[in-house]
């Protein structure tokens, strides 16, 4: 199992929530189009990823988002890859796992992969 963990700014309150080329090309393996499964409400979403100039969750990301509870800032969007098929779950700062997965940025990064063995 992977993990791509993504600390939510105030810019993804707002607009389309970005991911970098990198997590987009190894994560997601370039797909423009995915399902996935919300861990909370249990539903299934379609999302796109727009790469006019960097790649971004389209619109109906945040659907997804206000769905599974909706972002604040400092929250994690974390999604779980099990075969290639995604999950995705919002981890509150107030939830008990939150500093354990913050841990694992440093300085203002806010992209993390995890493999799980």
């Amino acid at each position: 199992m992977e993990i791509y963990l993504r600390k939510v700014f105030k810019h993804d309150t707002t607009h389309e929530v970005s991911l970098t080329r990198g997590i987009w090309n190894y994560f997601f393996n370039n797909s423009i189009f995915f399902c996935v499964i919300g861990k909370k409400t249990n539903g299934y979403f379609n999302v796109t990823v727009n790469d006019t100039t960097d790649p971004r969750f389209g619109e109906e990301f945040k659907l997804l988002l206000k769905e599974e509870g909706d972002i604040q800032i400092d929250d994690l969007i974390v999604f779980y890859k099990y075969n290639n098929e995604f999950q995705l779950e919002i981890i509150k700062t107030n939830d008990l796992r939150y500093n354990g997965l913050s841990y694992f940025f440093q300085g203002d990064q806010r992209h993390m992969i995890i493999n799980i063995h």
